[in-house]
């Protein structure tokens, strides 16, 4: 299976994978970098907020915050590309 990369960085995930690994929408994908075999290995986060659970010392910070954070985190990143 092939995925091209966008202009914008986009990946499609190829219908087989998704549907073998149970990837939907609102699902987090985590890239881990194989450094010994030169590969990148995805992680599929089914319940994003049950993985962020205790990740962070703030009671009052809720998904939306998160995701709305890293949007802009990665939004400032293609700009500082071009």
């Amino acid at each position: 299976m092939v995925s091209k990369v966008s202009k914008n960085g986009l990946i499609t995930i190829p219908m087989e994978i998704r549907r073998r690994f149970g990837i939907e929408v609102g699902d987090l994908i985590i890239w881990s970098i194989d450094e010994r075999d030169n590969a990148i290995i995805l992680y599929v986060i089914k319940e994003p907020l049950k993985y962020l659970e205790g990740k962070y010392d703030d009671s009052e910070i809720v998904y939306e915050v998160v995701e709305e954070t890293a949007d802009s985190l990665i939004q400032g990143e293609e700009n500082a590309g071009n």
